[in-house]
């Protein structure tokens, strides 16, 4: 079995809720760290989910609030996620909030 702690995914979110990432067939993943970063000059929200797109599926508040050039960091545990787990995402406004999820993959 293989493990290797690296970037799981990085992007920038659109500005309505869609899959970021899908775990692989025969992969699992243990999520330990997630940064949303707001690139953009104005405040804007944004919201992470894990398997679904509901309140009860949600990883961060559905609207977090990031001031400008600020960040918010995930630091509630560690996150479980096995082959064909979900993490999506949404914000305000597209392409300024940078989303960096962290942790290790195991196959």
């Amino acid at each position: 079995m293989a493990n290797a702690y690296k970037v799981l995914y990085q992007g920038q979110l659109g500005n309505s809720v869609a899959t970021l990432a899908t775990v692989g067939g025969g992969k699992s993943w243990i999520i330990k760290d997630i940064s949303m970063v707001n690139t953009d000059n104005a405040t804007r929200t944004a919201g992470l989910y894990h398997n679904g797109t509901t309140d009860v599926t949600s990883i961060t508040p559905t609207a977090v609030s990031i001031v400008a050039g600020g960040m918010y960091a995930f630091s509630g545990g560690t996150i479980s996620a096995a082959a064909g787990d979900t993490i999506s995402g949404g914000a305000s406004v597209a392409n300024k909030i940078t989303v960096t999820i962290t942790g290790d993959e195991v196959s």
